[in-house]
């Protein structure tokens, strides 16, 4: 429907077939208006500000139902590496959706990478094996992209 409705947007000269003179006539006084053109610009904006922000390859299926899906198929649960590059890579060439969700992923390598040399630079100081408290990965993906109101992003 909403490819149809672009379409009638796209040339308001022409009538679509499909729809009444009367709703034809309304929309048309709608898409002519400056509050429809005033959100219209202000989305627009919004869209390229975002660069691939939102984007996965999910669809409409919600995160948690593909962790569950990647759950069964592993038979344990998938590391936040295989769910993320499922979710926001092309099954067809492997390339990111966007460079949003590829900077995103190199800063928690880097911050990953960054707490390993670390802490095997204190074991070498040391000359023994300390018991480290080594922070999980979710917990490095959470300081890497942080959260912005209670979620976090890429999952």
């Amino acid at each position: 429907m909403s490819q149809l409705m672009q379409e009638a947007w796209k040339d308001l000269e022409k009538k679509p077939i499909w729809m009444g003179e009367d709703v034809w006539a309304q929309l048309k006084a709608y898409w002519k208006s400056s509050s429809f053109k005033s959100k219209s610009e202000t989305n627009k904006r919004n869209r390229v500000a975002m660069d691939g922000a939102s984007l996965h390859t999910g669809g409409s299926i919600p995160h948690r139902l593909h962790w569950k899906r990647m759950k069964e198929e592993k038979g344990a649960n998938p590391s936040l590496t295989e769910f993320y590059f499922r979710t926001h890579r092309r099954k067809k060439d492997e390339s990111w959706v966007g460079l949003h969700a590829k900077l995103a992923f190199d800063k928690f390598e880097q911050r990953k990478s960054e707490l390993t040399s670390q802490s095997h630079m204190e074991n070498a100081n040391d000359g023994k094996q300390s018991i480290h408290e080594y922070p999980s990965d979710w917990d490095i993906w959470i300081d890497s992209v942080g959260k912005k109101r209670g979620r976090i992003f890429g999952l």
